[in-house]
């Protein structure tokens, strides 16, 4: 208590007698302080000694109530990254990867947690079996209408109308092809239309999917289905915005396109533009139509580019294990580090024996600092 209330004191000092930009900065601090020692109280109250929460932007003031419980803090990568500009400097004193391609992405970005460890990644060992069977069945309907190539699309958080109308079009015209469709966070086709915030735009996208449904050849996936559920059943899937959803696609071995209207791999992102280097027109198309192109020729002649969708070069980068058993990996560390604790060891002393068993049982290249 004393502590707290001498650090406010000095705190209150600096915005009385500061200039307005650190008097900002400093009632910012301030306020994040108060908030992360009311935390605080609550994880001890708990007996809380490791804390995982998903919230990794903006001020983290979890870290922070963690170390002032003589608690640590957990993470692990959720989303495989597009660049520099696309991850905070990670402040935990534990964080998961799942491969190189992240681990120099978080590096080049500024992490600073103690302990930086490879697990791979997690994402591919959550599967739904209801979800799949369900996909199966729906594109074994789609095959008996005539259809010939099935295409899953995956969106992004960020309104995509013109992602949307170009499939739907093409749907329309053409009764070979079947759509699939996972949306990001489980949204409905009426969450996506709110998301648009056009009223002219909405009715003529309205009007589309409503096209497109007569056809019966469009499916909208559930919340519970994983991007392999949707994924696999599909001839190739299409994602924009992030890699992340054709990045677990492509570890559970599916054929992954990416839609990249920034051209990324020409600007100051180039050096982790991971699924451009795989070549010219495999996995990265620039625009829709050349995507479309490239989907039709093959399915007419599979040997016109037979590595259409194929990533396989670059998995290994993506994930070092590819094995999907890193959430057994993530919570074995745990279980280290808890017993380490009730062996009498100090936080620090107990992470370091965790990191240090990791490295014997997963190799010393799995651990990226800590040792």
């Amino acid at each position: 208590l004393l502590c707290d209330l001498w650090l406010s004191g000095k705190l209150i000092r600096h915005v009385i007698f500061s200039d307005t930009l650190t008097r900002s900065v400093v009632s910012i601090i301030h306020w994040h302080y108060i908030r992360s020692e009311g935390l605080a109280d609550i994880y001890k109250s708990l007996g809380i000694r490791a804390l995982f929460y998903a919230n990794e932007g903006g001020f983290d003031v979890f870290s922070l109530a963690a170390k002032s419980a003589d608690a640590i803090r957990i993470g692990f990568q959720w989303t495989c990254l597009l660049g520099i500009d696309n991850v905070s400097a990670r402040s935990h004193d534990v964080f998961f990867f799942w491969g190189p391609h992240d681990v120099q992405v978080a590096l080049d970005s500024g992490c600073v947690s103690k302990h930086m460890l490879v697990s791979g990644c997690f994402l591919t060992g959550r599967s739904n079996l209801q979800a799949r069977d369900e996909t199966q069945s729906v594109v074994t309907d789609f095959r008996k209408r005539g259809v010939n190539y099935v295409i899953t699309l995956f969106d992004n958080s960020d309104p995509a109308p013109n992602f949307y109308r170009f499939f739907l079009e093409w749907l329309i015209e053409d009764p070979k092809l079947g759509l699939l469709v996972k949306s990001k966070g489980g949204r409905t086709w009426a969450d996506v239309i709110q998301l648009q915030g056009n009223t002219s735009l909405d009715d003529s996208l309205d009007e589309l999917l409503r096209g497109a449904l007569e056809t019966q050849r469009i499916h909208w996936m559930s919340s519970y289905a994983s991007p392999g559920d949707a994924a696999l059943a599909a001839d190739f899937s299409v994602g924009m915005g992030t890699f992340s959803a054709i990045a677990v696609a492509a570890l559970q071995g599916a054929r992954v396109l990416y839609v990249d209207y920034e051209r990324l791999n020409q600007g100051a992102q180039s050096s982790y533009s991971i699924f451009h280097s795989l070549g010219h027109n495999r996995c990265v198309f620039y625009d829709l139509k050349t995507l479309k192109q490239e989907v039709l020729e093959h399915a007419a002649n599979p040997k016109s580019n037979p590595h259409l969708g194929d990533a396989s070069p670059i998995l290994h980068r993506l994930d070092a294990f590819c094995d999907s058993g890193a959430s057994r990996r993530i919570a074995e560390y745990v279980e280290w580090y808890m017993e380490g604790l009730a062996r009498g060891l100090d936080r620090g002393e107990a992470t370091f024996t965790a990191t240090r068993k990791y490295a014997e049982k997963w190799g010393k290249d799995k651990v990226v600092r800590g040792l």
